[in-house]
This record gives C-alpha cells, sequence and structure tokens, in this order.
C-alpha cells in the first residue's frame, strides 16, 4: 500500500492524482464485510497523505466517514470531528455550497446513529444556515424538508435545546410554516410557542394536534415540561424576586411541587438564583432571554443608561473627593 500511494503522490497530471484517488477509494470502500478495520485504516492513511489545503483530502475524508458509518465504527471517527472546522477553513476554496451541504447532513445521521442527538441537531443547523437566501424551489426540496422537519423535532426533544429564535428565522423553517401538510407546519407552531408562547398555549395547541405529537413520536410531558421551565424564564424576567405561591399559579403547580420546578430551572442555567426558604420567594439574578426584540433593546437601552449615570456619578464623587483632600496650593508674596 505504501508503494501505491508512493505511485500515487509521484503523479504530475492533477487529473491523475484525482481519478488514481477516487479509484482507490472505490476499491478501500467495495467490501464492507472483508477486512472492515483494515481498510477504514487504509483510508485514513490515505487521507493524511495528502496535505491539509490540498483538494483530495475532503474527498478522501468524505469516504472515511461514510466507509466508517457503514460499518459500524464511526465511534472511531468521533474524537477527529473536533478538527473539522480548521479542516474545512484549509478546504474552502475547494468546496462547493453542496459540498458543505452533504457534509452536514451526513455527518448528522452518523452521529445520531451513535446516539449523539445533540451533536445531530448542531450539525443539522449549519446544514440548514446554509439554504440561507435560496430560492423557495430549493428550500421546498423534499430532502430539505425532510431536514428541516428533523432539526425541529430535535429541537423540541432536546432538553437543553431552549433558544429558538435562530431556528425560526432560518429560510428552510420558514418555508415549511407554508407547508399544506399540518404535520410539517405544525412543528414551526410548536417552537412559535417554545419561543413566546405560554403554558397554556402550548396545552391548546397539544390538544388540538394530538396526531401531530403522534405521528413525530413527540413526549407530551416533556414538552410541557420545557414549555414550564421557559414560562418560568419568562415570569422571573425583569424580577430580582417571586414569590413561590407566584410560581406555582404560573406553572399550574402547588407550592409543594413548584420547587423543584424552580431548582430544575437553576440547574439548567435558565434562572441565576436561589430559593429563599424562610420567605417562601425566588431570588432572581439573572435569567435566561427567550426573546430579543425592541421591548428587549429598549430595556437594555434604560439599563445602559442608568449604569452609566452611575458610573459618571461615581467619577464625579471621586473627583470632588481628591479636590477637598488635595492640600492647598501655597500663596506666592511678590
Amino acid at each position: 500500500f505504501a508503494l501505491i500511494l508512493s505511485i500515487l503522490l509521484a503523479l504530475d497530471e492533477t487529473d491523475h492524482v484525482d481519478k488514481g484517488t477516487t479509484k482507490l477509494c472505490e476499491i478501500l470502500t467495495s467490501s464492507t464485510n472483508q477486512n472492515a478495520e483494515l481498510r477504514l485504516r487504509l483510508l485514513m492513511n490515505l487521507y493524511n497523505v495528502f496535505p491539509q489545503a490540498v483538494e483530495f483530502r475532503f474527498r478522501v475524508f468524505k469516504y472515511v466517514i461514510d466507509y466508517a458509518h457503514a460499518t459500524n465504527m464511526f465511534d472511531q471517527i468521533l474524537p477527529y470531528l473536533e478538527y473539522l472546522d480548521a479542516w474545512l477553513a484549509d478546504w474552502e476554496i475547494h468546496l462547493k455550497v453542496e459540498d458543505k451541504r452533504l457534509l452536514f447532513k451526513d455527518l448528522a445521521v452518523y452521529v445520531r446513529a451513535s446516539g449523539r442527538q445533540l451533536d445531530a441537531f448542531s450539525y443539522l443547523k449549519r446544514y440548514h444556515q446554509l439554504f440561507q437566501g435560496e430560492a423557495e424551489a430549493v428550500l421546498t426540496d423534499d430532502t430539505v424538508v425532510a431536514c428541516t422537519v428533523q432539526l425541529l423535532k430535535d429541537a423540541v426533544e432536546v432538553p437543553t435545546v431552549i433558544q429558538f429564535d435562530d431556528l425560526l428565522g432560518f429560510d428552510t423553517v420558514k418555508a415549511l410554516s407554508k407547508s399544506k401538510k399540518s404535520s410539517e407546519s405544525g412543528l414551526v407552531k410548536l417552537c412559535e410557542i417554545f419561543f413566546s408562547g405560554s403554558l397554556s398555549d402550548m396545552r391548546q395547541f397539544e390538544s388540538k394536534n394530538q396526531a401531530l405529537f403522534k405521528e413525530h413520536g413527540l413526549n407530551t410531558e416533556d414538552v410541557i415540561a420545557k414549555i414550564k421551565l421557559l414560562s418560568l424564564a419568562t415570569m422571573a424576567l425583569h424580577k430580582n424576586e417571586m414569590s413561590l405561591a407566584e410560581v406555582a399559579t404560573g406553572l399550574e403547580e402547588s407550592e409543594e411541587e413548584v420547587e423543584r420546578w424552580v431548582i430544575r430551572a437553576i440547574s439548567e442555567g435558565i434562572i441565576d438564583g436561589r430559593i429563599d426558604q424562610l420567605n417562601a420567594k425566588v431570588l432572581v439574578k439573572s435569567v435566561f432571554q427567550r426573546q430579543f426584540e425592541s421591548t428587549e433593546w429598549a430595556f437594555l437601552d434604560t439599563k445602559l443608561s442608568a449604569w452609566i449615570g452611575n458610573l459618571e456619578n461615581v467619577i464625579k464623587f471621586i473627583g470632588e473627593q481628591k479636590q477637598a483632600q488635595a492640600p492647598p496650593q501655597p500663596v506666592t508674596v511678590n
């Protein structure tokens, strides 16, 4: 194999290197049953033969990850994915947008098969970012629609996904919202409730769209739990404290049960604060911002103006104190 690689690198014509590399990859990936581990190792050797910025490196990398998935050895590739962004920067001039889309779409499938739903969601987001500004015909392609549905399902199912404004801003998601199929457009409406809706909104939506939940295998309890946590974030916004009774009413929980929801919100980073059990209050330092629009910008402007004013007063006070404590200037007599 080392001799074959030497011959391949000795070729002068780019076209010959291209054909030779493709042929070698096809031979190595022709069987998933015989010596699969050896074949994968040889593919990785071939990948390492080329300098980082050479266009063939991306193509071999794609063969590597495809074959690793096909032979159930993708776990061996996972540690290398942390270098993907640096490699993509090296390959940038050689890649078309279609290459990047296919890469991120396939990576999402492969890491999902390895039980990494959050990573799959992250790769799908990068896939959808590459469709901004595309024509409607592209956005409504069957493959793109299927990937959009999967993206939104992941957003609903993964507990740590609580930011929805970026998803709703994708052109692919906007196109899906216009779908005549309620099983598709309904997912967008569900995410819109997570973005800005209430617990009551979610309960009404769930009661009217049970078929949607069933078709996509969505767990109602998990959905309600997520909207409760996000509703708690909305309740705590711009507040320094809340009574547990107020929280219990907002979450439709008893006062005995509401503490566990506050504790969960704190542990998951939705609220930075603590429970004052003596006074039955939630003391709030900061809170996750579900949306950031004109109202939030106005509030931030008010806060910044207040901070600037306080800082100016402090600077003025320090200056006055320095002037008061300064020794008197000597008087000169002519």
